[in-house]
């Protein structure tokens, strides 16, 4: 949404500030279809660049993927504990086993996305000091978390 962009584009120049507020930013850009394509045109101009993978694939390294093993110590289990409370009441009102649940139930996708939810909050400590851990030893990384 362009209301979205003002701020970055603050980041970028921060001279636009002085000249369009975001009250201004907001009302041309915002309320009518019309400037979207000025905005566009500023953007693709100015800030966008756009690169095929094809084009540039041959210049980045080769993907690591790795499965990173936590410390167990440093998880919450006050939390890990809630969550095994909650499988096992869940799993009972439904009168199922584990074995037996199926993800194209309607009623057990939003379940497993609480629990996917409330295992990464139980582990935000052990994450936290695993990326410390990199910086401190200056690896480059990507952290994908969500």
């Amino acid at each position: 949404r362009p209301e979205e962009l003002y701020t970055q584009l603050l980041a970028i120049f921060p001279d636009l500030g002085r000249s369009l507020s975001f009250a201004q930013f907001a009302s041309r850009y915002c309320s009518s279809g019309s400037c979207n394509t000025e905005l566009h045109a500023f953007l693709v101009s100015v800030v966008m660049s756009r690169h095929l993978k094809v084009d540039v694939l041959h210049q980045l390294p080769r993907k690591l993927r790795q499965r990173v093993t936590l410390d167990p110590s440093m998880l919450d289990s006050r939390r890990m504990n809630q969550v095994r409370q909650h499988i096992e009441t869940k799993l009972s009102c439904l009168g199922r086993q584990l074995s037996d649940i199926s993800l194209c139930d309607p009623h057990v996708l939003p379940a497993v996305m609480e629990t996917f939810k409330a295992t990464a909050e139980a582990k935000i400590q052990c994450v936290e000091h695993y990326v410390e851990h990199l910086v401190s030893k200056g690896v480059k990384f990507l952290l994908f978390a969500h």
